[in-house]
């Protein structure tokens, strides 16, 4: 789903469940409110209203969203809701226990999609206030859902489709502010969080159903956007003042699923501690990222020789960054990933080291990249996505090596370093720009490890010998029994050097 399309589903999604309080609005404002909210993400609106009393009913509520360049259109429709002033500058927002609606998505050159679906809630209740230039809803219900009943492709039904997501002990927080921009805060939390998906494939005789619980889910978002966006072009938009970030964090969590394919059953459980994920866009860039802790996956795969595999990992994190806009001024990105104690079964190390002759400790990775770029061309913009499908849409400027580390079998390979690269000179390096800086490694255990791996007949005594006579080249002795260190320089006049000698 492209960005564009997924802004105005969650915008309807929170518009349907939220937030706060403040002081005078109408239930022709809340309506306006939603409206317009609706339209600035570039969906046409229409549907019936009629007041009566303090009570003014939506119904045939319908909005079509035609996607860029002729690609296609997405429309939905809804039955009714009611909005009811309750005399005290405050409005009340009523909508049936089951809402069933559809979802048409017609794309220009693919196979159309419809999807018949239910929203649905026990006791839930939104209580809205504020004025028409913020509007504040407050939400809370027992239980609140969502059930896909049908899906179909280009007319046919897929088999035995289901969807249901159910959150319980449900609160929702969203604040509307208008002025130059539409500024948007939500919160929302559930107890628990439960779902189940599931479907076939005839054509290819499988089957797929899995399942799973997510515990104490918190949802935090905030967003900036022009009155009228046009997300077909999303970076003349952040230049307009778009902006939004969400924050995600849950505790425990659960799942399971299982595929059939024609007879062949796989199986998974997995469980795993609190975690959390954030994304963020802007002027600064796209930014990404996500952690956990203290997983457990369990699979039983047929045509494996055991019944079932057990992986653990402690601590697992991942963080992405890069800039989006064009600019003449050097901007940040990153890279990192982390992963803290994987533990494999012992049915694996058994097939790989039968002689036990490795330590089975768990594994650590941990690779975090950082440093500077010039982009010449914005990422985002339709009309750059074939030039830059031919050439790098920058230059860089510097690349930080914040942290290695490599725990594996009882060695251990840790490093960090600076690099500034010269893009003006690309005669030292064959036409590549020069890198300039170090980058500094240690590595412990490293012939402790070759011997094993000789003794088990993995690697040759001759080719260990090699090995050995290179890592002479580039690294020395540390401090410590079987530790070296290496020191690699790329100097000024393009040379390279390992502890001070020449390789280049």
């Amino acid at each position: 789903m492209k960005l564009r399309n997924f802004l105005g589903a969650s915008s309807v999604a929170a518009l349907l469940g939220a937030t706060a309080s403040l002081a005078d609005v109408s239930a022709q404002d809340v309506w306006n409110d939603w409206r317009s909210n609706l339209e600035s993400y570039g969906y046409e609106i229409t549907a019936e209203e009629q007041q009566s009393g303090d009570t003014l009913t939506i119904t045939d509520f319908k909005a079509v969203l035609l996607l860029p360049e002729g690609e296609g259109m997405i429309s939905a429709s809804f039955p009714s809701l009611e909005i009811r002033d309750r005399g005290d500058g405050t409005v009340e927002v009523f909508m049936a226990e089951h809402n069933p609606f559809i979802v048409d998505i017609t794309p220009k050159d693919d196979e159309p999609v419809r999807l018949e679906a239910d929203f649905f809630h026990k006791g839930l209740t939104t209580i809205v206030s504020g004025t028409p230039e913020e509007i504040a809803y407050d939400s809370k219900a027992e239980e609140v859902g969502l059930k896909i009943d049908r899906i179909e492709v280009d007319g046919k039904p897929v088999p035995n489709f289901t969807f249901n997501m159910t959150g319980r002990d449900f609160t929702g927080n969203y604040i509307s502010r208008l002025g130059n921009l539409r500024v948007t805060d939500q919160k929302t939390t559930f107890g628990v969080l439960e779902y189940a998906f599931g479907f076939e494939e005839t054509e290819n005789e499988t089957k797929l159903d899995a399942s799973g619980t997510i515990e104490s889910f918190n949802l935090a978002g905030h967003a900036e956007m022009p009155l009228q966006a046009d997300f077909a072009n999303l970076a003349r938009e952040i230049r307009a003042g778009f902006s939004g970030n969400i924050a995600i964090s849950y505790g425990s969590s659960s799942g399971q699923f299982m595929v059939d394919e024609r007879g062949k059953v796989t199986t998974s459980r997995s469980s795993s501690g609190e975690g959390a994920v954030e994304v963020a866009i802007s002027e600064d860039g796209i930014m990404y990222g996500a952690r956990g802790k203290d997983t457990t996956v369990t699979m039983s795969i047929p045509d494996l020789p055991f019944p079932e595999l057990t992986i653990g990992v402690a601590e697992t994190a991942a963080r992405l960054r890069f800039p989006v806009l064009k600019s003449e001024e050097p901007q940040e990105y990153a890279f990192m990933i982390k992963i803290v104690d994987l533990a494999l079964p012992e049915e694996i190390w058994a097939m790989a080291d039968p002689m036990g002759a490795l330590p089975h400790d768990p594994a650590t990775i941990l690779l975090d990249l950082g440093g500077k770029a010039i982009l010449e061309y914005d990422l985002l913009d339709p009309e750059n996505e074939q030039v830059l499908a031919n050439r790098a849409p920058g230059t860089l400027e510097t690349v930080d090596l914040n942290a290695l580390l490599l725990k594996i079998v009882g060695a251990e390979l840790s490093g960090n370093g600076q690099i500034r690269i010269d893009n003006e000179d690309l005669a030292s390096y064959g036409g590549t720009p020069k890198p300039v800086g170090e980058i500094n490694l240690m590595l412990v255990g490293g012939n402790a490890l070759l011997d094993k791996l000789v003794q088990m007949g993995l690697v040759p005594e001759d080719q260990a010998m090699g090995f050995r006579m290179m890592l002479g080249m580039f690294a020395q002795p540390g401090d410590g029994e079987d530790v070296l260190v290496s020191k690699i320089e790329f100097t000024e006049e393009g040379q390279v050097l390992a502890n001070g000698q020449r390789l280049k």
